[in-house]
Parts: structure tokens; sequence; C-alpha cells
């Protein structure tokens, strides 16, 4: 199931999003055009209810803006506490990237 479906049926809680659950490029979280103003705090609160529904508490790591065949990404690493690998969630920005 989407994290973002699953979300919503665990809170009720909805995010301008679409397309994937964010674990890689080609699965990525859709920043929707919507999100423009506070898009970056919608992408950690995403990670927050993401890391609920796991059970799993978590720091993040590091945050970077990439660029892959013209699209705009950003990648936030986490680390789940007690957990020796890090994970990545990726959003595509393309409908926010430029547009601020």
């Amino acid at each position: 199931m989407n994290y973002l479906a699953e979300i919503y049926i665990e809170y009720g809680v909805t995010f301008p999003f679409s397309g994937g659950n964010g674990t890689s490029i080609e699965d990525a979280v859709i920043i929707n055009a919507e999100a423009i103003e506070d898009f970056v705090e919608q992408e950690y609160e995403y990670i927050d209810y993401v890391m609920q529904l796991r059970y799993e508490d978590y720091e993040i790591l590091s945050q970077k803006l990439i660029v892959d065949k013209n699209l705009h990404f950003d990648v936030i690493e986490v680390k789940p506490l007690g957990i020796t690998d890090s994970e990545f969630f990726y959003f595509n920005l393309s409908q926010v990237f430029g547009a601020h």
C-alpha cells in the first residue's frame, strides 16, 4: 500500500503529494504545485508519519538537492535508531522547483 493512503487511513492526514512512497527516484513522492509555500516542512512531516507507521524512532542525517534526467529531487537521509543502515526518501520537486 502507498504510504500516503496509509497515513490517511491511520491518522486522517492528507498531503498535497502524489506518486510513490519515496524509496527511490523511480518511486519518488511528487510534491504537487499547491505545496509550494511550505513543501520542505511537509516533506519532514511526511517522513515523521511514515516512521510512526513503522514504529521507528529516527534521526535526519542529511538533505540534498539532486538533478536526474532534468528533474529536481530533494533527497533526505534518515537513520532509524538502533539500525546500522540509513535510508533515503526521494521527493520530486518538478512542480515547485523554481516556481517560488
